[in-house]
């Protein structure tokens, strides 16, 4: 008989539990604004109420505004009194035409309720989840102390809606699956065989320590991250010439490889070239940004596509780094985040003094030798270059403020003469022509023929009108004609005659300066281009006589001019090509000093007479004239320019920038675009869009800043993309962390903690596990100092990434996204793990690290529109044809047809997330692609061999079962190999059977998914 008390003690326990006060069960727990309230008014009322317009003057994204009055005059939202509250009563409403959403079905009542009880609980609002410094929670030890963190976090959750965590994969998948996240690659059958009869301690840590340290790591996570980079080696739009970004590529693989922090890694990429001790692989890193397509087609603007590139730079920082739609407050506010309309164009001004300029040579560039054992030779003498072009333009600079004397010289006539710079162009093109050799330079022969065509067809049209040349305008004493005039022309400017008692007794130079016709716009919205191919300084004498002027050397105070200058002068080139007027646009002043072989002196009535030769010899717009409109000139006697031109510092640095050019010239390279600032003399400013249009900005000019519901920028006087990125890395910094940590879960486990991957605004969906977000992002950032393969460790060491993928009915009903990771979740491999592995289980595989792009098989034809440099596709032979995904050619408008029919991104823009599909194409490639077919047939022959070596069919099948999907066949599996091999076979011979079994077992699902 039992003990009174324990039959007892179920009846008292139900009786404590009956007298347990009714309402409990059916309290309403707490309204929260972020988890219950913001979703609503996201997704029902901040499309009219919210950043892009505040419908009856009421938004909801800033609390101030939601709990003002809109136009009806009541409070939209009065805390405490859902009846009081305009919000309440208009989606309460029966009248069709008062009821909000407006024109759309009545708010569900679920949702009103909600509404009314955090109304009527205060209407506490909250700042955005994402918005908040992340802290580091407690672990939830009750759940367990022994279990890795990140299983603690899963397994309260699990705990919480009474599911538990499934069992561990068994140790064939666990592999497949780690070594595939880890390197792209699955496991040799040798590697199988040791970890599955490793009976050690830590067997799988074994593996992971082994696969983080395997150079294949960086191969697969730069293909995570070149998503995110969009990169490719061509330019994009129409013409999509290509572009040498394949060392930017390696730099990559070599940076995870390296494990080199996160936080210098998104440094080096976003300002490498302003580290103040940089080296070559931190100008490489810049192309990061220099991956924005550029578009070289004849006719477009510019300024247009440059300006498409800096918004895509803004966008993509944001977006990859803090998860935030960046790009959705360039025309407004942000619909739903409280991001102000100018604060988009206050990031916009980080990167809006670049100097790349969609030039089409696509410049600037770093030059960087094949041979990687002369990059440092070859960089060193680049930072020598550029340390003279600097002290150059510095000095420069310099003695033009040091020169108070100039003298404005005023011009009382201007004219442009078509037919004398026709006769002009057409001598030079007639003795270019003379000077060409038939056989190897025959296109530019022929180029050249043509123009000089051109050129006698129109000087003889001219001749027939009996043309004289035409005034120009002049405007306080300087040429300003904003009308057409002539393309190719000699522009002729004379001064006013020098009075009987001259100001300056002797000119020692003179200042040419072209001018924007609107100053003040300009600076924002840069006019047309300038580009002066040669000038001429004419004495003319009161009697009439001309009498050209001696010029010992230019003095340009534009970097872009000068960069050319120091090019034509190291080449020895004519000192008068090397004037230094010219701008691929032109937002401020532009000058260059003439400094006189001798110091000039004008007799009374002398003046002077320059000639302009524009003759568009540059191609700078893509086939469209530049124009002069505004110029003027000014004159010292100061003789500071005579002696530095005179100077050995000047004779030496030209001399040894001739030298150090002639010596980088000897060294075989490639040019790869790199992010370069423009000098700080000549910068372009930033103002808002109105509206997002490029060409109507208002407003003051706007300094770099970042928004204001993050943590403020240090105050210093220069903000630039080192700032901001050193910005993104501040300890209350609260979002580079959490988006850091989700890039490499999605990686890892198929979805994000946060699914919407570049969107943790408003929008975005909230984190499933968000204690387990902010752990992880503050333990990332704090205790692992950036280290990424530590973090990929601790996610893989987890019981959660273990798992099997097995589910049971219930829980895929209750749980079908897997949001509670209840289970592993199967995925499909990749477009570069699919082919990688066939490549690898066949024995193909080239594992050969970094190099230029390969072209491997692809059908015939792809290429719509044939390149310049490349003309088509080569179809390597060799090791090349072999090399992994990561390797291959990445043409933006013609992508390798395997790679998109797999649902990769076609690299125009930036993706942190691959939507993937299934499709019978995709069975299309595996069986028909030339790559799988010949991966097949080796698999073929590999399986031959065993064959052979073992004279047992279920040894060879065994054996090519598990090579390809990393597991050993059932039994069943077995019979139906067997059975299809003797098929085959009885129609053909044994290799083509074993062909075929090859092409089957790389097409099961087991082999396409992880």
């Amino acid at each position: 008989m039992q003990p009174l008390r324990f039959i007892l003690l179920p009846f008292i326990c139900a009786l404590m539990q009956a007298c347990q006060p009714a309402t409990s069960n059916k309290e309403k727990p707490e309204i929260s604004f972020n988890r219950d309230i913001r979703p609503i008014l996201t997704e029902h009322c901040t499309g009219c109420h919210g950043g892009v317009s505040k419908q009856a003057g009421v938004s909801f994204v800033y609390q101030k505004e939601a709990y003002g009055r809109g136009h009806s005059g009541r409070l939209t939202i009065k805390p405490g009194d859902p009846d009081g509250s305009e919000l309440i009563a208009r989606i309460e409403t029966q009248d069709e035409n008062l009821r909000m959403p407006y024109n759309a079905p009545p708010l569900a009542k679920e949702k009103i309720a909600k509404l009314r009880q955090w109304i009527r609980e205060g209407a506490k609002w909250e700042t955005h989840w994402a918005f908040k410094t992340p802290q580091k929670p407690p672990l939830p030890l009750a759940v367990a102390k022994h279990l890795n963190p990140i299983d603690q976090f899963v397994q309260q959750g699990l705990k919480s809606n009474a599911f538990s965590i499934s069992p561990r994969a068994d140790k064939y998948r666990q592999l497949r699956r780690l070594s595939l996240d880890l390197t792209g690659l699955p496991p040799s059958l040798d590697e199988i065989r040791q970890f599955i009869h490793d009976n050690s301690d830590d067997p799988y840590e074994k593996q992971v320590d082994r696969l983080l340290a395997s150079e294949q790591f960086g191969e697969r996570w730069a293909a995570m991250w070149l998503d995110l980079a969009r990169y490719a080696d061509s330019q994009g739009y129409t013409r999509d010439e290509y572009r040498a970004s394949w060392p930017y590529r390696d730099w990559v693989i070599k940076a995870f490889n390296q494990n080199m922090p996160y936080n210098d890694f998104i440094t080096k990429q976003l300002a490498g070239d302003l580290l103040d001790d940089k080296s070559v692989d931190d100008l490489i890193a810049t192309s990061f940004h220099r991956q924005t397509p550029i578009n070289s087609e004849g006719g477009t603007d510019d300024e247009e596509f440059r300006v498409i590139a800096v918004m895509d730079r803004v966008a993509t920082s944001w977006r990859a780094i803090n998860g935030i739609t960046m790009e959705c407050v360039q025309c407004h506010s942000h619909p739903y985040d409280p991001i102000e309309h100018d604060e988009y164009y206050k990031s916009y001004a980080f990167f809006n003094t670049s100097l790349d300029a969609d030039y089409r040579s696509d410049a600037p560039h770093l030059m960087l030798p094949k041979e990687t054992q002369l990059r440092q030779t070859a960089f060193e003498l680049q930072m020598k270059m550029q340390t003279i072009r600097d002290t150059t333009i510095n000095t420069t600079h310099q003695l033009s403020k040091q020169t108070d004397d100039w003298l404005k010289l005023a011009i009382v006539s201007a004219s442009h003469d078509q037919k004398t710079a026709l006769e002009d162009l057409i001598a030079k093109t007639e003795q270019q022509i003379k000077n060409l050799d038939q056989q190897k330079q025959k296109p530019r022969l022929n180029h050249a023929k043509y123009a000089l065509k051109r050129y006698q067809q129109t000087l003889q049209s001219l001749l027939e009108n009996q043309y004289k040349p035409e005034k120009l305008h002049i405007k306080n004493d300087e040429l300003h004609h904003t009308d057409d005039f002539a393309q190719k022309t000699q522009i002729s400017l004379d001064s006013e005659k020098v009075p009987p008692d001259p100001v300056i007794a002797a000119i020692t130079a003179i200042k040419l300066t072209a001018l924007p016709v609107n100053a003040q716009k300009a600076i924002h919205t840069p006019e047309f281009a300038v580009s002066i191919d040669d000038i001429e300084i004419y004495k003319h004498h009161a009697n009439g006589t001309l009498e050209k002027l001696q010029i010992k050397d230019y003095f340009t105070l534009h970097g872009e001019a000068l960069d050319e200058q120091l090019k034509r002068l190291a080449k020895n080139a004519n000192i008068d090509a090397a004037g230094g007027l010219f701008s691929h646009r032109l937002f401020a002043p532009l000058s260059t000093v003439a400094v006189l072989h001798t110091p000039l002196r004008l007799k009374p009535d002398d003046n002077l007479k320059i000639v302009l030769k524009q003759y568009q010899l540059r191609n700078l717009n893509e086939g469209m004239p530049s124009e002069l409109q505004r110029f003027k000139v000014e004159i010292t006697a100061d003789e500071i320019w005579h002696h530095y031109a005179d100077s050995a510092e000047r004779t030496n640095l030209i001399a040894e920038y001739q030298t150090l050019s002639q010596k980088l010239a000897d060294i075989s390279s490639i040019a790869l675009p790199v992010m370069l600032e423009q000098d700080p003399y000549n910068q372009r400013g930033t103002a808002l869009f109105s509206r997002g249009n490029f060409l109507a900005k208002q407003g003051p000019l706007l300094k770099p800043h970042t928004p204001a519901l993050l943590p403020p920028m240090p105050v210093q006087s220069k903000a630039n993309r080192l700032t901001l990125a050193k910005w993104f890395f501040r300890d209350d910094q609260p979002l580079t962390a959490r988006v850091a940590v989700n890039h490499f879960w999605q990686q890892l486990f198929g979805r994000g903690l946060v699914d919407t991957i570049g969107d943790f605004g408003s929008a975005g969906e909230l984190p499933s596990h968000p204690k387990l977000l902010d752990w992880l992002a503050v333990t990332f950032q704090q205790d692992y100092q950036w280290d990424i393969k530590k973090l990929l460790k601790l996610m893989v060491m987890s019981e959660t990434y273990r798992q099997t993928s097995a589910s049971h009915a219930e829980q895929a009903n209750l749980d079908p996204q897997n949001r509670l990771l209840s289970r592993a979740n199967t995925r499909r491999l990749s477009a570069e793990m699919v082919r990688d592995q066939a490549l690898f289980v066949s024995g193909l595989l080239t594992q050969k690290l970094a190099g230029e792009p390969v072209m491997p098989p692809q059908p015939q034809g792809i290429w719509g529109r044939k390149g310049r440099i490349i003309r088509d596709w080569q179809e390597a032979q060799g090791e090349n044809r072999y090399r992994r995904a990561i390797y291959t050619f990445i043409k933006r408008a013609y992508i390798y047809p395997s790679f998109l029919t797999f649902d990769m991104e076609t690299r125009e823009i930036s993706h942190g997330k691959r939507i993937q599909t299934n499709t019978p194409l995709q069975a299309l490639v595996t069986l028909n692609d030339p790559v799988y077919v010949e991966a097949s047939e080796a698999l073929g022959k590999l399986i031959a061999q065993d064959y052979v070596s073992s004279n047992q069919l279920d040894e060879a099948l065994k054996n090519a079962f598990l090579r390809v999907t990393s597991q050993p066949p059932t039994s069943q599996a077995l019979t139906q190999l067997k059975q299809t091999f003797a098929n085959i076979q009885s129609e053909s011979d044994q290799q083509t059977a074993f062909n075929q079994i090859s092409a089957l077992l790389l097409n099961l699902d087991a082999a396409l998914t992880r």
